[in-house]
């Protein structure tokens, strides 16, 4: 079986659209990148598929997508996140990398074994160096960093992306405990 052709964009546009009964065999999917792909009907999640791609259409999100490159049916899809890169860790040149993302309190690890490995991490380095925010895709166990890329310029991306990286870092645990309160009597107060 031929490799899937992976495409990472934002939806333009469904046809048919709507209810219509009976359903097509096929639903065209048409990206911003002017590409066109689509959903078998006939497949078991492809009607859960379609109604995510439209909630992704009105928020003008980014979707990635795997396709059989004979038929151009979508085999997969996934929704990468607009995301900063906070830090990078590799023990050494064997090991996997360790990528922290800022707010996930996951851990997200790319893979050497990714066909992509090098090309990937150097978005990664780019990313980190220049405080861009880029477009993550995690396999669907989520244990695995499977596609990087900068983000298109028609996906909306949060607005706090814009901020430093200092001030998207979450807060760290305080060592002191929190001071308790002490009941209040008279007027309004417990008894």
């Amino acid at each position: 079986m031929p490799e899937s052709r992976i495409i990472v964009d934002a939806v333009q546009g469904i046809s048919p659209g709507g209810e219509e009964r009976p359903a097509p065999p096929k639903i065209a999917v048409k990206l911003h990148g002017g590409e066109t792909v689509h959903l078998d009907m006939s497949s078991p999640q492809a009607k859960t598929w379609a109604g995510i791609l439209g909630t992704m259409q009105r928020a003008k999100q980014a979707v990635y997508l795997e396709t059989d490159p004979k038929t151009n049916i979508v085999t997969e899809l996934l929704i990468p996140r607009a995301v900063k890169v906070a830090t990078l860790k590799s023990g050494n040149k064997r090991r996997d990398v360790e990528v922290e993302l800022v707010v996930s309190q996951m851990r997200h690890y790319l893979r050497r074994s990714n066909p992509n490995f090098n090309g990937l991490l150097s978005i990664f380095e780019n990313a980190l160096k220049t405080e861009t925010p880029v477009l993550v895709t995690d396999s669907r166990d989520r244990n695995e960093i499977i596609d990087v890329r900068l983000i298109p310029e028609i996906v909306s991306v949060p607005g706090y992306l814009s901020a430093p990286l200092t001030q998207l870092k979450p807060p760290t645990a305080s060592s002191s405990a929190p001071k308790k309160r002490r009941p209040r009597y008279g007027k309004g107060g417990a008894q």
